[in-house]
């Protein structure tokens, strides 16, 4: 799994594309917009809506962890 953390900018838009193309990995953005929003403007981005600075990494955790497989 790659995470690129606020990466809905032009230089996370390329790296998204760029690790898709290249990787095996699942590529997965995360950023504060909602993610209605984000989904309509970009509907094939695996989208996290999360704010770091505000919650912390605790509930970053406990996302990654229900979205990893056992």
């Amino acid at each position: 799994m790659i995470l690129l953390i606020g990466g809905l900018g032009n230089v996370g838009r390329n790296l998204e594309t760029y690790f898709k193309r290249t990787t095996d990995q699942e590529v997965f953005v995360l950023g504060r917009k909602p993610e209605h929003i984000v989904k309509k403007l970009y509907p094939d981005t695996n989208y996290i809506e999360q704010d770091l600075l505000n919650d912390g990494n605790w509930e970053l955790e406990n996302i990654l962890t229900i979205m990893t497989p056992t």
